[in-house]
């Protein structure tokens, strides 16, 4: 039994669950409900209302962008159905992973390697599809969920924002902005990150600045031809921003003698791309090599033990990133052995330095495998890799203009080749992959208040972008996007790290100025695009529950005197703290509202595997209805 509530009342009701987002975590949500109705008998029916402003997907998946816009995620790898390994309170919903759902529909890739749709050729496990393709999926996904509650289940969604949370005779009313409150007894928030679009660079109202990425293209329409904008990132925001200025305005990319090369259409405005860092994001590489492995260094024993050696609290930096970079040397040698003598035999091998582990010398067995290859493996420049380690290799990357945008193209040349051979290929690809493989041990280091004060602010000021900008770049068909567009001279990449932004309302641009840069660099622009999230600087600011919760002392903020963590204060079981110190058990907050107190929330759920979101959602569940089951199936 479905509705859609909108009139100005109250809706009052008996065990209510009310789910505000229905992105990735909230279905993930609304499916362990289901599941968890299907498997127990209530007595008393269920409400579960779902808040949100649309009922289709995110921004991010809207189903009406266009097709150029990309998954850096390959169709097999995606799956909005949970794997037992991640829920154990009950059985998940069994369904096809985006591979294989779009073969379901006969989907099929054209030429051009970006739109879906009746013609082309078969899509395979490892293309990339369009983010729409995966709004679809989830709007499939979300009607699905719905047919299979049972009959003491009722879903009742609303097509709003909600604004403010009042606590009544041990119940809550979550007030929306359409003038509909709703009493719910426990209550879910996984709203994806609360961003503040009007935090300026400079504070005036008469600057051209559009401080939300999406939705694409429409956030840069404005932007014409004979105008410069200056787009402030350098990932996948800022990657998709390139292209909606590109190839979203009737421009082409071409293959000439195997080298991609961009035709422009004349409707391209200059572009400026920068970052506080400078680095680029390092390309999805291609697939095919065994990944996985069990750790030898960096394990959850090992943490373990480092807290007993150094405290409960750890130093990433200190304790934590020697035992990634064994790691990467390890997981760098397997694939070097497996390329050269097969990978039966990278696995003996990875065997013999386990032992070497235990017996205390892996480092010297490591040595010994580097002495002999003319190739010098080093992750930390291979983890860190910047203008500023590469004085012997790039002596002029920060002399000038000229030599950083050299620096920055040889860069991603080098790391395109690396993506195009693979994991099958590039030991050093395979490397860095294992910074991926071990995230889930790096979120055990590392959440809830495990590294010191000091330590978190470094770790999700520095560390944390460094992960993703290794994991989490874009495919390797856009590095060569990037750089065919470098080459035509529509992108530049002038200004090198951390420039300086100014509103010069004189004249109506935007002045940027290098800073690192030892011969002085200053550019002039009609736009600034923020090609990242910006964050209010505190939860109160926020106009909508999240910041309404926050002034009533609902919840508090982690670390407010960090300049980087904006995360929800939550304890273990993902319930907000409030400004006395007490936790609400009857109030969940998962997702992105938490990065600072956990780590890496903001992924895309894979098939058959275990997956932290699923997990907990399960956890959350389990709880609700142990409360109100009468008895078992």
């Amino acid at each position: 039994m479905f509705h859609s509530k909108n009139s100005e009342t109250s809706l009052h009701s008996n065990n209510s669950i009310c789910i505000v987002g229905t992105g990735f975590r909230g279905l993930g949500i609304l499916e362990r409900i289901v599941a968890h109705s299907r498997k127990y008998k209530i007595s008393k029916s269920i409400k579960v209302h779902l808040v949100d402003r649309t009922s289709e997907a995110p921004d991010q998946y809207n189903i009406h962008q266009p097709d150029y816009l990309l998954l850096n995620i390959v169709c097999g790898q995606v799956s909005v159905f949970p794997d037992n390994a991640s829920v154990h309170s009950c059985p998940p919903t069994k369904g096809p992973s985006l591979f294989e759902w779009v073969r379901e529909r006969k989907l099929r890739l054209a030429d051009d390697g970006f739109t879906v749709g009746k013609n082309g050729r078969e899509i395979e496990y490892d293309d990339f599809l369009p983010r729409r393709i995966l709004g679809e999926y989830l709007a499939w996904y979300r009607e699905l969920i719905k047919s299979q509650t049972a009959s003491s289940i009722e879903i009742i969604e609303h097509k709003a924002k909600a604004m403010d949370l009042r606590a009544i005779n041990d119940r809550f009313v979550v007030d929306l902005n359409n003038g509909v409150s709703l009493d719910t007894d426990y209550l879910f928030l996984a709203v994806g990150h609360i961003t503040d679009p009007n935090q300026l660079y400079h504070e005036d109202i008469t600057a051209q600045y559009i401080g939300k990425p999406y939705p694409l293209p429409e956030q840069i329409e404005a932007v014409k031809p004979d105008e410069t904008i200056a787009i402030a990132g350098l990932g996948l925001s800022a990657v998709d921003s390139i292209l909606a200025l590109t190839i979203g305005r009737g421009g082409k990319m071409q293959i000439y003698d195997g080298e991609v090369q961009y035709v422009p259409s004349g409707k391209e405005p200059k572009i400026i791309a920068f970052s506080h860092s400078g680095l680029p994001y390092r390309s999805r590489p291609a697939l095919g090599a065994p990944l996985a492995y069990e750790p030898i260094a960096f394990t959850r024993n090992g943490v373990d033990a480092l807290r007993k050696e150094q405290g409960t609290q750890l130093d990433y930096d200190r304790d934590i990133l020697p035992l990634i970079f064994l790691e990467m040397r390890i997981a760098y040698r397997r694939a070097q052995y497996g390329i050269d003598f097969g990978w039966e035999k990278a696995n003996i091998l990875l065997e013999n330095l386990r032992d070497a582990f235990n017996n205390g010398n892996l480092e010297s067995e490591l040595d010994k495998l580097d002495s002999v290859d003319s190739v010098v493996f080093d992750p930390k420049l291979a983890y860190f890799e910047s203008p500023f380690m590469h004085d012997s290799f790039y002596p002029n990357a920060l002399l000038n203009s000229e030599g950083y945008e050299q620096w920055f193209q040889r860069f991603l040349t080098k790391d395109l080749n690396e993506a195009r051979v693979g994991t099958m290929h590039s030991s050093f690809k395979t490397a860095l992959e294992a910074c991926r493989e071990f995230r889930d041990i790096i979120r055990y280091a590392v959440e809830f208040d495990g590294l010191t004060e000091e330590s978190t602010e470094r770790f999700f000021s520095i560390h944390a972008q460094t992960l993703n900008r290794i994991g989490v770049g874009p495919q390797k068909e856009r590095t060569a996007d990037i750089l065919a567009l470098i080459k035509s001279k529509i992108l530049h990449v002038p200004l090198g790290p951390a420039p300086t932004i100014l509103w010069d309302s004189s004249i109506g641009k935007w002045k940027l100025k290098s800073s690192m840069l030892e011969e002085k660099q200053e550019i002039y622009a009609d736009w600034l695009y923020r090609g990242s999230i910006s964050h209010f600087k505190n939860l109160v600011d926020d106009p909508t529950i999240v910041g309404a919760m926050a002034r009533r002392g609902f919840l508090r903020q982690h670390y407010p005197e960090s300049n980087v963590i904006k995360a929800v204060d939550i304890d273990r079981n993902y319930h907000p703290i409030s400004s006395s110190g007490t936790a609400n058990e009857h109030i969940w907050i998962m997702g992105l509202l938490c990065e600072g107190v956990t780590f890496y929330n903001g992924y895309v759920t894979s098939p058959r595997k275990f997956v932290r979101a699923h997990y907990d959602a399960d956890n959350a569940v389990a709880k609700i209805f142990s409360l109100l089951q009468d008895n078992t199936v």
